[in-house]
């Protein structure tokens, strides 16, 4: 989660790839704090279900484990990230036009060198082209957990 420099009491966990540089809020961190989120698959909704029907669905690489492309801040003594996202793949644009960026384990380097430009940083963020797959995966009811 990082600051939401509009209202620093919300804090935000997104941010959209296409505009990251130009955003107050992200900037600073695209330039200088960037991360790397790790992962096994991340959850969300299919945006047509009716609000009664939703099922989340978990998304899935051939990978067992990967990272996501993430920046970070302090706030408080605090840090907090957040994702970078971008238009989605095949898979994940049948449930949302947006997906968290999937970074190749051959970017990881670039990905977190102070040395890197904004213009190799942005062509690191695209959908993951990598195989995937989606699970309808139901929330577990407070009885089971």
């Amino acid at each position: 989660m990082c600051t939401n420099y509009m209202d620093p009491g919300r804090l935000l966990v997104n941010a959209v790839a296409e505009t990251v540089q130009e955003r107050q809020t992200f900037a600073k961190a695209f330039r200088e704090t960037r991360c790397l989120v790790p992962a096994s698959g991340f959850y969300d909704y299919r945006k047509s279900d009716p609000p009664e029907q939703k099922v989340r669905y978990l998304f899935e690489t051939a990978d067992d484990l990967f990272a996501f492309a993430g920046l970070w801040q302090e706030r408080d003594g605090v840090r907090m990230y957040a994702l970078l996202t971008c238009n989605s793949n095949k898979v994940v644009a049948e449930y949302h036009h947006l997906m968290p960026v999937i970074l190749p384990r051959k970017t990881y380097t670039a990905w977190l060198d102070p040395a890197s430009t904004e213009a190799e940083l942005k062509d690191m963020l695209v959908p993951w082209a990598g195989k995937m797959t989606a699970t309808a995966a139901p929330k577990p009811n407070a009885a089971t957990r």
